[in-house]
């Protein structure tokens, strides 16, 4: 509730954490706190937002029949599982996929796609803050991973492409 946000923003910046990660914490955080981490608070979210927003996306997706979600890595603002989109990655649904099974791969790509954005806002290197004009693209990272930087009506979004094997 918005009544624990001030005192939870409060105890957290009395022990200096400047960086909040929402991962699976499943509540929403009110205006006051968004504001005492403005730009600084993660959320992992297990559809492709827009798409299916809310604690019930996987089986929103299931229900729907669509044929593709995925996980969204995003910056937190005032609105739910909504921001500026860090990360996304598509997740194929099978024909055979239940909630347990596409759960499971689901999981998998947040736990690779969370670390990746995590260490990209603390080391500073998101760039939200880019002109509009700007579409610059950058490699970095221990392997030579790519990250682009796109703009979807205005907001900045983010993709990330593993490392390409060596040409022999």
């Amino acid at each position: 509730p918005a009544a624990l946000d001030e005192p939870l923003a409060g105890l957290l910046c009395a022990r200096g954490i400047d960086t909040v990660v929402l991962a699976g914490f499943m509540r929403i955080v009110g205006p006051a706190f968004v504001h005492a981490f403005d730009g600084r608070i993660l959320n992992v979210h297990p559809s492709l937002l827009p798409a299916f927003p809310g604690g019930h996306a996987v089986a929103d997706a299931l229900a729907y029949g669509s044929k593709v979600t995925g996980v969204t890595v995003h910056l937190v603002d005032e609105e739910v599982d909504h921001g500026p989109i860090v990360f996304q990655e598509p997740v194929p649904i099978r024909d055979d996929d239940v909630w347990d099974t596409l759960e499971v791969r689901i999981h998998e790509t947040e736990h690779r796609l969370l670390p990746r954005a995590v260490i990209a806002l603390v080391e500073g290197r998101l760039g939200f803050l880019l002109p509009p004009f700007m579409d610059p693209v950058a490699t970095y990272g221990e392997g030579g991973e790519v990250v682009r930087l796109a703009r979807r009506a205005g907001i900045p979004v983010f993709s990330w492409e593993p490392p390409r094997a060596a040409e022999v």
